[in-house]
């Protein structure tokens, strides 16, 4: 299908494609990537003229399916440690999340609510986190996509709200949160005062 698309155009910016799934929090290696030539008004945001061997061991920061260009905006900086850490910035924390057994979500680089329960009823304590990791069947911290059965989901939590969800009086509920949402009306945060109604 590349090949069709390209039939007849002058080559001109040097591209790296993913030659299979590149997985979330996991470093690239050398054999998941190859080398096009494109367009360059094709490529622009693409990371290009460099070689393979500049982006071993870079890690994406959302999953980059096979066949798909390698752009910059995919990774994390250079020198970023592999594993869930990566999904972590100054002021915040991971924070391990009990799911409904045999869950099958939420999934790694989903964006989540999450909501607890306190004196005043539920109330949103961290809102559109982003889920770093989820525990399989066996225990197992992973970041690569699951096909359900999870235990708990590892959540980024900013350090403010990180006790309010560790000593939540019952189990926070992660809900998925829309991409494209925008508008928070009617979501009450904690230790906000409710909306007063017109």
């Amino acid at each position: 299908m590349l090949a069709l698309i390209l039939a007849g155009t002058a080559f001109a910016v040097h591209v790296n494609v993913a030659a299979v799934d590149l997985v979330p929090g996991q470093p690239i290696v050398a054999d998941q990537l190859y080398d096009v030539d494109m367009p360059e008004d094709l490529v622009a945001d693409a990371v290009s003229n460099v070689e393979i061997s500049e982006l071993v061991g870079r890690v994406p920061r959302q999953l980059v399916p096979k066949g798909s260009l390698v752009r910059e905006q995919h990774l994390f900086e250079a020198g970023t440690a592999a594993g869930p850490e990566a999904f972590v910035p100054d002021g915040h924390q991971l924070v391990r999340v009990e799911l409904p057994s045999g869950a099958d979500f939420p999934l790694p680089t989903d964006r989540v609510d999450v909501w607890v329960k306190g004196p005043e009823g539920y109330c949103i304590a961290a809102e559109a986190s982003i889920v770093a990791a989820v525990d399989g069947p066996d225990g197992a911290k992973m970041v690569k996509l699951g096909n359900g059965g999870m235990s708990a989901a590892w959540v980024v939590i900013p350090d403010a709200a990180v006790e309010r969800v560790r000593n939540a009086a019952k189990r926070p509920v992660l809900a998925l949160r829309n991409a494209i949402e925008v508008e928070k009306s009617g979501r009450l945060l904690c230790g906000s005062k409710p909306k007063e109604t017109p």
